[in-house]
C-alpha cells in the first residue's frame, strides 16, 4: 500500500503540473481581450486535461494490478515504475519541439498507452471490489492540495511581472483568479476526502462550487467586449500599423527583386518608399526587436542572450506614443515576448497569438502524438497561426481608439517550415510531412507533424536543401496572402488615407548561404539584410538605395507623429528626409548580439564590412561591391581594418556607456576606450587621423 501510494502521490504532482500548464494559457486569454470568452475557456481548458487525467487514471489502475498480482517486492518496484517512468517521459516530451529531450514517435507512444491499458484491463476484470478505489485517494489528494501551495505562490510571481510590464491592478488581479482558481478548486475539494464529515462537506461543495465559476466568470467580466473604444481623440495625427514578419531575407519578395511571387507585399510596395538596403543590427529576434524598439544598438540595450529583459528603464516608441495620447496594441505570434521579457510595457492590449486553445490542444504533448493534427481542430477559430494573427490585427485595427499604434508580428516563415497544404501543392516531393528543427547543429528529417521531427543528424543535399527553400518561400507567399487582410481592414474602417504602414523583418534567414540553415548563429548580409518599406500617406512612392538601419525606424515614427525628441537620445537617425527624397549618404552600421556559438561583431562602412570574432580575436575584411556575397576576405589593407577596429570600439563603448547611464548598473562586458598612446601609435602609423 505505501509504495502504491507513493506512485499516486507522483502521479498526483504531475497532475497539478498539467493543471497549471493549462492555468498559464487560461492567463493567455486573460490578457488577450480579442475574440475569447467563457466557452472557449471551458472547452480549452477541459480538452487539455483529459488526457492528463486519464493517463493518471491508468498509472493507478495499472498500480493497483501489479501490486495484487506479484510479490510485495517486485510489485512495489514496478508499482512505482509504472507511475513514475512515463510521467517522466512524458514531462520530457514538451510541445515545442526545440526543448525537447527525448523523441517519442506514433509507435512508442501507443505502446507505453497500450502496456498501461492492459494492465487497466486486468485490474477491472479481476477486481469487483472498486470501492476501494477511493480508500487509498487519501496520499493523492493530501498532495494535490500540498501541491497547488507552490503554484499560489507562482501566481504571485506571475503578478509581479505583469506589474512592471506595465498591466492595470484590474488586469493583474483578474490573471492571478485565473490562475488561483484550479489549485483551490481541487484542493478543496480533496478536503472533503480527508474529512468526509457533514459541514466540511458542505463547506467544500460550496467553495468547490464557487472556485468552478469564478474562472469563466472572471473570462465572461473581463474579456468582453473585446476592444471596444470608449473615447476618440481627434487630433489629425496619423495612425501607425508596424508589421514584422519573422525571418524574412529581402530577396524573399518581389520587391527586392525575387521571383516569387508576393503580389499583395508587391502591390503595398508600389505605394510606398522602398529601403534597398535597410540592415537589422542583430541577427535574432529579441535583440533586433529591443533595437526597433529603442532607436539603440544591443550593446546600449544589452538584450543579447534567450534570457535577456529588456530593463524599463529604456523607453521605447510606443510608451512615447502613448504618452502623447495614442492608443496602442499589439498582436503577435512569437514566445519571445511573453510580458516577462519587457517588451510588453506600454502596450494597453498586448495579445500573443500562440495562446488560442486550439493550437495549445492540438500541440498538447499526449494529444500531438495520438492523433492526426485534423483531429483537433474543434474550434471554428482553429486557424493557421498565420492567418489567426492577420484576423486579430485585422480586428484590433476596426476597433481601436485613434490615433493608434498598432504592432503585428507574423511568426512564419520562421522555422520550422511548415506551411499550410494549399501553398506546397506544387513542389515537387514535398507534402505536409517535412519538417525541421535543430540543436546546436542543424537536423532535417521527413517527420509526421512539428513535434514528430527527428533529433538525429542529417547531411545536407542539394535536394533537400533546394526543398527546404521552397518550403520556406511558400510560407513567405503564405504571408503575402494573410497581408491583405490588413490592409483591406485599413481600408474597410477608412483608415488607409491617415494611417502609416510600416512592413520590416527583425532579421533574415540563411538557407545554406554559408553552408548552414536559420539565423542568430552570423552576421552575414542573408541574416541582416531585410525589407523595410514604409507607405506615409501623402508622399510619392519611390526606391531608396541609401544604406539605412533598423535602429532608425523609432525616431521616424516619432518625427511623422509629430512628437518632440532630442536625437541624443537615440542611436539610429530619421529616415525623414530619405522619405521626402533628400539624399544622404550610406550610414554606418553595427550588427551584433549572437544567439549560437561564438559571438561576431560587423562594422560596415561604405563598401566594406569588418566582421570581429571576439573568441579568437579574429578580424574580417570584406569589399561589399566586389564580393557582395562575403565570401572572400580581403588582405593586406591594414589601414583600413585598423580605422574600422577604432570605430568599432567606439561604438561598443559608447554603448556601455548609454547603458550604465540609463539603468545605474556597468554592464556585464566592458569595453576598454584606446588610451591617448594607443592613439597617438595609430596617428603616427597614419592608420587614422
Amino acid at each position: 500500500r505505501l509504495f502504491i501510494d507513493a506512485a499516486l502521490l507522483v502521479g498526483s504532482v504531475w497532475t497539478v503540473q498539467s493543471l497549471y500548464k493549462a492555468l498559464r494559457h487560461a492567463h493567455g486569454f486573460c490578457t488577450a481581450r480579442l475574440y475569447y470568452n467563457a466557452l472557449e475557456l471551458f472547452m480549452f481548458g477541459a480538452l487539455s486535461l483529459l488526457p492528463t487525467l486519464a493517463f493518471c487514471a491508468l498509472v493507478y489502475l495499472a498500480a493497483g494490478w501489479f501490486i495484487r498480482r506479484l510479490d510485495d517486492r517486485l510489485a512495489s518496484a514496478l508499482a512505482v515504475a509504472v507511475a513514475f517512468v512515463p510521467a517522466c517521459v512524458l514531462n520530457l516530451l514538451p510541445k515545442n519541439i526545440f526543448q525537447a529531450k527525448v523523441h517519442m514517435g506514433p509507435v512508442l507512444f501507443w505502446c507505453v498507452l497500450a502496456t498501461l491499458g492492459v494492465g487497466s484491463l486486468a485490474y477491472l476484470l479481476y477486481s469487483p471490489r472498486l470501492k476501494k478505489v477511493f480508500e487509498i485517494m487519501v496520499i493523492p489528494a493530501l498532495a494535490a492540495l500540498v501541491a497547488g501551495l507552490p503554484f499560489g505562490l507562482r501566481a504571485s510571481h506571475d503578478l509581479y511581472w505583469l506589474k512592471k510590464a506595465g498591466f492595470s491592478a484590474e488586469r493583474a488581479l483578474a490573471a492571478g483568479l485565473h490562475l488561483l482558481a484550479f489549485p483551490v478548486l481541487f484542493g478543496v475539494f480533496f478536503v472533503w476526502f480527508l474529512f468526509r464529515k457533514d459541514a466540511a462537506r458542505r463547506l467544500a461543495w460550496a467553495f468547490t462550487v464557487v472556485s468552478a465559476a469564478a474562472v469563466p466568470l472572471i473570462s465572461v467580466l473581463y474579456t468582453g467586449p473585446p476592444m471596444k473604444c470608449t473615447e476618440e481623440k481627434a487630433s489629425g495625427r496619423p495612425n501607425f500599423v508596424f508589421i514584422v514578419v519573422d525571418a524574412l531575407r529581402a530577396d524573399a519578395i518581389e520587391p527586392y527583386g525575387s521571383s516569387n511571387a508576393t503580389p499583395n507585399i508587391a502591390g503595398f510596395a508600389a505605394e510606398s518608399v522602398v529601403f534597398e538596403d535597410a540592415q537589422a543590427v542583430s541577427p535574432w529576434t529579441l535583440s533586433s526587436m529591443a533595437s526597433f524598439f529603442t532607436g539603440l544598438y544591443p550593446s546600449a540595450h544589452r538584450v543579447n542572450k534567450v534570457s535577456s529583459t529588456l530593463d524599463r528603464r529604456f523607453d521605447t516608441v510606443y510608451r512615447r506614443l502613448k504618452r502623447a495620447g495614442y492608443s496602442t496594441w499589439a498582436v503577435i505570434d512569437q514566445h519571445f515576448y511573453a510580458s516577462y521579457r519587457g517588451i510588453s510595457q506600454g502596450f494597453d492590449v498586448y495579445h500573443l497569438v500562440r495562446c488560442h486553445p486550439c493550437k495549445v490542444v492540438g500541440d498538447h504533448p499526449l494529444v500531438a502524438r495520438a492523433f492526426p493534427r485534423e483531429w483537433t481542430r474543434v474550434f471554428p477559430t482553429c486557424r493557421h497561426p498565420t492567418v489567426r494573427t492577420a484576423l486579430d490585427a485585422a480586428a484590433a485595427i476596426e476597433r481601436s481608439c485613434k490615433p493608434f499604434f498598432g504592432w503585428v508580428h507574423f511568426y512564419d516563415p520562421h522555422m520550422a517550415y511548415s506551411p499550410p497544404k494549399a501553398f506546397i501543392g506544387d513542389i515537387p516531393g514535398i507534402d505536409e510531412r517535412m519538417g525541421w528543427g535543430h540543436k546546436g547543429w542543424i537536423k532535417v528529417t521527413e517527420a509526421r507533424s512539428r513535434v514528430e521531427l527527428a533529433k538525429g543528424e542529417v547531411f545536407f543535399d542539394a535536394k533537400l536543401a533546394g526543398r527546404l527553400r521552397d518550403l520556406y518561400l511558400a510560407e513567405v507567399r503564405l504571408v503575402d496572402r494573410e497581408l491583405a487582410r490588413i490592409f483591406d481592414a485599413l481600408k474597410r474602417s477608412n483608415l488607409w488615407d491617415n494611417t502609416v504602414v510600416i512592413l520590416t523583418a527583425d532579421h533574415g534567414e540563411e538557407l545554406l548561404d554559408h553552408g548552414f540553415f536559420e539565423h542568430g548563429h552570423s552576421v552575414y548580409g542573408e541574416v541582416l539584410h531585410v525589407p523595410l518599406i514604409v507607405r506615409v500617406p501623402g508622399l510619392e512612392p519611390k526606391r531608396v538605395s541609401t544604406r539605412v538601419r533598423t535602429i532608425d525606424v523609432a525616431p521616424t515614427i516619432l518625427e511623422l507623429a509629430g512628437i518632440r525628441f532630442d536625437p541624443s537620445e537615440f542611436q539610429g537617425r530619421t529616415l525623414a528626409p530619405l522619405l521626402e527624397g533628400k539624399d544622404e549618404p550610406d550610414r554606418e552600421v553595427l550588427a551584433e548580439s549572437l544567439l549560437y556559438y561564438f559571438e561576431r561583431k560587423a562594422l560596415i562602412e561604405g563598401r566594406y564590412k569588418l566582421v570581429w570574432i571576439p573568441y579568437s580575436d579574429e578580424y574580417l575584411l570584406y569589399d561589399l561591391e566586389a564580393d557582395p556575397g562575403e565570401r572572400h576576405p580581403l588582405a593586406g589593407d591594414e589601414g583600413l581594418v585598423q580605422r574600422m577596429k577604432v570605430r568599432l570600439n567606439e561604438l561598443l563603448v559608447q554603448g556601455a556607456r548609454i547603458y550604465e547611464k540609463t539603468t545605474g548598473k556597468a554592464p556585464e562586458d566592458t569595453y576598454t576606450p584606446l588610451t591617448d598612446e594607443q592613439i597617438e601609435a595609430l596617428k603616427a602609423l597614419g592608420y587614422i587621423e
